[in-house]
């Protein structure tokens, strides 16, 4: 569910829910549609490569160009988990291979489950992340990535007005991210 009154001084709601498919490949598909919708209903223009040979998914142009790659979100036990890798098969099996950073800037995930979309950057040191939707039983806070901090809304806000995601990357920080990619308590 989005609402934009904060974005751009109207009330407008826009919600996600989708049946999940059950091809791989059409949920992969599904997934890309509802990102890029959701982009375009925030006002963010969208760009998307012809063939599926290129390493991102799609480009937003919003305060600057951004290679992107779509993943889809899996909720399991109150977390999202969002693959940052790409998985291959070859003869010998299947493997995952992170994006550098110089392939992927952003990554996008979208959760059948909840409906919501999810936004990182790519700071090029997980094959995949999790973010809790509800806060740890045992109240821990250092370690624990919320998922409220990376919907898209919220990061469009936060960032993409402020025209600071290359410094961010220059720092390597992110919400209190530090280089190694562990979330600092910022409370």
């Amino acid at each position: 569910m989005y609402c934009l009154d904060k974005l751009y001084g109207m009330q407008y709601t826009y919600s996600m829910n989708i049946r999940k498919p059950t091809h791989p490949k059409e949920i992969g598909e599904v997934a890309e549609l509802a990102v890029i919708t959701a982009c375009r209903s925030l006002g963010i223009q969208v760009s998307v490569p012809v063939g599926d040979n290129a390493a991102y998914d799609m480009i937003i142009d919003h305060s600057g160009l951004y290679k992107c790659q779509i993943k889809t979100g899996r909720l399991r036990d109150f977390k999202i988990y969002m693959p940052t890798a790409r998985y291959r098969l070859n003869t010998k099996g299947g493997y995952r291979k992170p994006y550098s950073k110089y392939e992927v800037d952003l990554f996008f995930s979208y959760c059948f489950e909840n409906g919501n979309v999810y936004v990182i950057p790519n700071l090029g040191w997980k094959k995949e992340i999790s973010f809790r939707t509800i806060p740890a039983a045992n109240n821990q806070s250092v370690g624990v990535y919320k998922a409220e901090l990376f919907e898209l809304q919220k990061f469009i806000a936060a960032h993409f007005n402020k025209d600071d995601i290359e410094r961010i990357k220059a720092e390597k920080h992110f919400y209190g991210w530090d280089s190694l990619g562990n979330m600092q308590d910022s409370t």
